[in-house]
């Protein structure tokens, strides 16, 4: 039976390492499971050897996950083996591919950090790099929980 999108998405958080679901904390699920199936979900891509991803990490993640758009959307991350397999077929789970292949479709880049950001069907912003994470997804992430 085929997996929807939609429930991919809107299904309690899970960290995604290659394929393999990792744990979450306790609180950060039961926030998740208490939005409305049309909050949207951040997708974000990065590698072990991305030094832009532990960049990212350290002056970009903790005020964006204690910040007020986090409470208002899901959030995935997908860790590739390497910073050049951010589209490889390893790092995207297979019920979130058509992600990646709308990526491709429309130009966005490949590697890592990236973030595509998603409601329900529809893949509504892609970044990647830490100035597009700045210029184009803090704006776009702010728009879509402001509208919710």
């Amino acid at each position: 039976m085929p997996i929807s999108r939609r429930a991919v998405l809107s299904a309690p958080a899970l960290l995604i390492i290659g394929c393999a679901p990792a744990a979450i904390s306790p609180e950060r699920l039961a926030v998740e499971a208490a939005l409305p199936p049309s909050a949207p979900t951040l997708i974000y891509v990065s590698a072990p050897d991305c030094p832009f991803c532990r960049d990212f990490q350290q002056f970009y993640r903790p005020a964006f996950e204690q910040g007020p758009v986090r409470a208002k959307l899901r959030f995935r991350e997908l860790v590739a083996g390497s910073l050049s397999q951010g589209h490889a077929d390893a790092t995207w789970p297979a019920e979130l591919r058509w992600v990646r292949d709308e990526r491709v479709r429309r130009g966005m880049r490949s590697g890592t950090p990236a973030w595509s950001l998603v409601r329900g069907d529809t893949l509504l912003e892609g970044a990647w790099g830490l100035g597009e994470w700045r210029r184009v997804m803090v704006p776009r992430l702010e728009r879509e929980v402001s509208a919710a």
